[in-house]
């Protein structure tokens, strides 16, 4: 995904006006995120007059169904839990991938960048668990103790 005219330079300095740094690479800008988050850098890009933030999960493909269920199921959590990021997951070529996303219909403002960066570093923390998650006795583990915190509940 490649920015177009002006709106790289224009979206690094409202990073910067945020509180962000901000770096123009191939088209894209990318803001880093604390090293100990475990995490790639966020990456910033523009489409149709508004604008994406996401930051991508490194993970293995394919992953067993405990695995993904596992996976899905602590993205959907943390999308209740951390306001403006959605969770994505969606096939690249071969490999799933997943995202997670903050998006503006129309051009951000500096004070919603800092909102929705703020957001991707706090969802970011949640990398660690969604990593550990790859062996499937943990992620078994995680499952059934979902399961029984929804019947605590309902009950």
């Amino acid at each position: 995904i490649e920015t177009d005219g002006d709106a790289p330079e224009a979206l690094c300095a409202l990073c910067k006006e945020a509180g962000w740094e901000a770096q123009l690479r191939n088209g894209t800008i990318v803001i880093p995120l604390e090293p100990a988050l475990r995490a790639g850098p966020a990456q910033l890009v523009t489409f149709d007059g508004g604008a994406r933030i996401f930051l991508e999960l490194p993970h293995a493909n394919p992953e067993p169904d405990v695995v993904r269920e596992a996976r899905e199921l602590l993205l959907l959590r943390l999308s209740h839990l951390v306001r403006l990021i959605r969770p994505i997951r969606r096939r690249r070529g071969d490999e799933v991938v997943t995202e997670l996303e903050a998006a503006f219909p129309k051009f951000p403002t500096a004070e919603h960048l800092a909102h929705a960066l703020s957001a991707i570093a706090t969802a970011a923390r949640s990398a660690a668990e969604f990593q550990a998650m790859e062996d499937d006795h943990l992620a078994g583990h995680y499952l059934a103790s979902m399961r029984h915190s929804v019947l605590r509940t309902e009950a």
